[in-house]
């Protein structure tokens, strides 16, 4: 769930995506309160805040630069908000890595 900052990181916004999503059956949000930036990724999302939300690109710039992580300045407070409404709900903020069931390993080069 990565969340644009300065954009979708009110706990408004957040609390209702979390309703949602329990109201959909969903058991688990594994949240990020912030997002990445890719090099290359940069321009392309820089073009959509010019075109969409002028303005912002510059408080993107002046808060992250070229970081890679961009955090809400909201991350902690959002977390705990969040931490405290997904438990109500019953919903986990975490999953376990899926593992392959283990056997044996099939060559893959092999002539059956």
């Amino acid at each position: 769930m990565p969340t644009l900052p300065f954009i979708e990181d009110s706990w408004e916004n957040v609390s209702s995506i979390v309703k949602r999503a329990s109201a959909c059956g969903v058991s688990a949000i594994v949240p990020w309160f912030g997002m990445s930036m890719r090099d290359r990724q940069r321009d392309y999302f820089y073009a959509r805040l010019d075109e969409l939300f002028p303005g912002m690109r510059a408080r993107y710039e002046k808060a992250f630069g070229h970081d890679y992580m961009c955090p809400s300045p909201r991350a902690r407070e959002l977390f705990e908000e969040f931490s405290i409404l997904s438990a109500s709900l019953g919903m986990a903020t975490s999953v376990e890595p899926h593992l392959a069931p283990t056997g044996e390993q099939l060559d893959l080069f092999a002539s059956h």
